[in-house]
C-alpha cells in the first residue's frame, strides 16, 4: 500500500516536473508586422518571410510563426501597436512573443538551440523587472518625431498621456529638424546611460523589434495610448525616461542586432561565423536571434542575406531607403516632359492615363534613383503661350487633326540631406539623358510613343503646375461659349 503510494506521488511529481520544463522552455510566438500582402512575395526581397517559412525556423519556434496586419490600413507606426495589440489579447499573457518590423529585418539562421538561448538571454535582460520588455538598441538618435518635443512632452509623471501627440516621422511637417532639435534627448539618454553604468554606445532605443510576455507588451502599449498616425519610437523613449523598469534596452545586442547605418558600410559590423552558419557581434561575440537594419541600411541588408544564402533585387530596396526619418532630408522638383503629335482629344486621353497609372509610373522614377525617393503630382497638358483667337480658329482642327503636343509631369525627389551632392548631381544625368525605363514607362502608362525629356533639378518650392493646369482648363472651357457666339 505504502509503495503503491509512493509509486504514484512519484508519477505525479514527474509528469508535474515535466509539464513545468515544456510550459519554461515554450518557444516564443513570433509576430511579424507587415500590411501589405504584396511584400510577402519572394520578388519583393523581403527575405525573412522567405526565412519564416523554413522547416528549420517553424520547428525552432514550434509553428507559432505569423504575420499580423495584412489587408489593414497602415496610417503611420501607431497602426503597428494596433494590430498587434488584437492579436495578443488572445495569447496567454504569460507567453513570450516577439513583434518584430518585416522589411529591414532577418532572423539570425535560428534553431531549436539559438531560441532556447534566445528565451534565456531575455530572462536574464528582465530579471528582478517582472513587469519589463525588452527593445533594441542602437547607437543612433533620434526619429524625426522627437526633434519636434522635448523628453518629458508625451507622458507625464503618473504614466498617463498628455495632450501632446507624436506626430508621424517623415511625413509633411514631421521631417526631422537637425542634432539641435534632438539634444535634449540625447543629453538625457546619455545621463540615463551613466546611471546605469552602461559602457556600450548603443543608449538609444529602436522600437523595430519588441519582446516581452503578452500581458507586458499589452500593458506597455495601454500606458503608451498610441494613436495610429503617431510614431511608436519617441514614444517608447518618452516612457523609458519615465519609468526604465517597464522597458529594458538590449545594450549588448543579445536578442536583437542593430548595425550601425551612420557609419555606411563600416557600419555592417556582425560578422560570419562558419562554425555555426549565423552573424556574430564582432566586440561581445553574441549571436542576436534577430538582425535589424534601421535606418533602411539596405546595402548591409543585402549583403548579409546572400550570406544566409538568400539573393533579391536590392537595387528596389534601395530605392525605398530614403527619406530617413531619422535625418534632415533635401527635395529637388523636376519635371518630366512628354512630346507626340497627335490630336487635342488623344492629348487629353494620354494625361488621363498617365494620371491613372501615376503611381507605378513614379514608382518607376523611385527606382531609378539610387539616392531618393520620389512623389507625382498630376500631368497636365501643356500649351505654347494661350492665345484665345488663335485657339478658336483651330478649335476644330485640334479635334481631329493631329499636333504636337507636350505633356508635363512635375516630380518631387526627396533624399538624405547629407547625400544633397550625389543626389543633384544624378538629377542632373536625368536633365540630359532620361533613363531608359523611365522613358519606356511613360510611354506604357500615357499609351503613347513620347519622346522624353527632363529639366533640371531645382531645389523644393511650392510647384505651380496644379495653377497652370487649372488656368489651361478655364480657358478651354470658355472656348465651346466663345464659338457659339461666333
Amino acid at each position: 500500500m505504502q509503495l503503491s503510494l509512493l509509486l504514484s506521488c512519484s508519477c505525479f511529481y514527474l509528469v508535474n516536473s515535466i509539464a513545468t520544463y515544456q510550459r519554461k522552455s515554450a518557444p516564443p510566438l513570433l509576430l511579424v508586422y507587415e500590411t501589405d500582402a504584396e511584400q510577402l512575395a519572394t520578388e519583393a526581397s523581403n527575405f525573412i518571410f522567405q526565412q519564416m517559412n523554413e522547416l528549420q525556423t517553424r520547428d525552432a519556434f514550434d509553428d507559432n510563426v505569423e504575420v499580423v496586419g495584412t489587408g489593414e490600413e497602415w496610417k503611420g507606426w501607431g497602426s503597428k501597436a494596433k494590430h498587434v495589440a488584437q492579436r495578443l489579447s488572445s495569447v496567454d499573457p504569460e507567453r513570450l512573443v516577439i513583434v518584430s518590423d518585416s522589411r529591414d529585418v532577418l532572423l539570425n539562421n535560428l534553431n531549436e538551440e539559438s531560441v532556447e538561448m534566445f528565451v534565456k538571454n531575455y530572462q536574464t535582460l528582465t530579471n528582478n523587472k517582472k513587469d519589463a520588455i525588452v527593445v533594441g538598441a542602437e547607437s543612433q538618435c533620434c526619429v524625426s518625431a522627437m526633434t519636434h518635443a522635448q523628453p518629458g512632452d508625451y507622458i507625464n509623471d503618473d504614466l498617463t498621456r498628455t495632450s501632446v501627440m507624436a506626430c508621424n516621422s517623415g511625413e509633411v511637417g514631421c521631417q526631422h529638424r537637425g542634432e539641435e532639435y534632438q539634444r535634449p534627448w540625447v543629453e538625457q539618454m546619455k545621463k540615463l546611460a551613466e546611471e546605469k553604468e552602461i559602457t556600450s554606445k548603443n543608449i538609444y532605443p529602436n522600437a523595430g523589434i519588441i519582446v516581452g510576455t503578452a500581458k507586458n507588451i499589452l500593458n506597455v502599449y495601454n500606458v503608451l495610448n498610441m494613436q495610429e498616425t503617431e510614431d511608436d519610437q519617441a514614444l517608447f523613449t518618452d516612457l523609458m525616461l519615465k519609468q526604465n523598469n517597464l522597458i529594458v534596452m538590449d545594450h549588448e545586442q543579445k536578442l536583437i542586432g542593430n548595425n550601425i547605418w551612420t557609419d555606411g558600410m563600416d557600419g555592417c559590423i556582425f560578422e560570419w561565423n562558419d562554425n555555426d552558419g549565423s552573424f556574430i557581434h564582432p566586440q561581445n561575440k553574441n549571436s542576436p536571434a534577430l538582425l535589424h537594419f534601421q535606418g533602411k541600411f539596405y546595402e548591409c541588408y543585402g549583403k548579409m542575406a546572400n550570406k544566409l544564402g538568400y539573393n533579391g533585387d536590392m537595387k528596389r530596396k534601395l530605392a525605398d531607403a530614403v527619406p530617413n526619418n531619422y535625418q534632415a532630408t533635401v527635395k529637388y522638383t523636376q519635371q518630366l516632359t512628354l512630346q507626340h503629335s497627335m490630336t487635342l482629344i488623344e492629348a487629353n486621353n494620354a494625361v488621363s492615363q498617365i494620371n491613372s497609372n501615376k503611381d507605378a509610373l513614379c514608382t518607376t522614377i523611385d527606382h531609378e534613383s539610387t539616392y531618393a525617393s520620389a512623389t507625382c503630382e498630376d500631368a497636365f497638358l501643356e500649351e505654347s503661350p494661350v492665345n484665345v483667337n488663335r485657339l478658336i480658329r483651330r478649335l476644330a482642327d485640334d479635334m481631329v487633326g493631329a499636333a504636337e503636343r507636350v505633356i508635363k509631369l512635375p516630380i518631387t525627389m526627396e533624399g538624405d540631406a547629407e547625400k544633397e551632392a550625389e543626389l543633384k548631381s544624378e538629377l542632373e544625368n536625368w536633365a540630359q539623358s532620361v533613363p531608359t525605363n523611365i522613358a519606356n514607362a511613360a510611354n506604357l502608362h500615357g499609351g503613347q510613343s513620347f519622346q522624353s525629356s527632363m529639366t533640371s533639378p531645382t531645389k523644393y518650392k511650392s510647384s505651380s503646375s496644379k495653377h497652370t493646369l487649372s488656368i489651361f482648363f478655364a480657358i478651354a472651357l470658355c472656348i465651346p461659349s466663345i464659338s457659339s457666339l461666333m
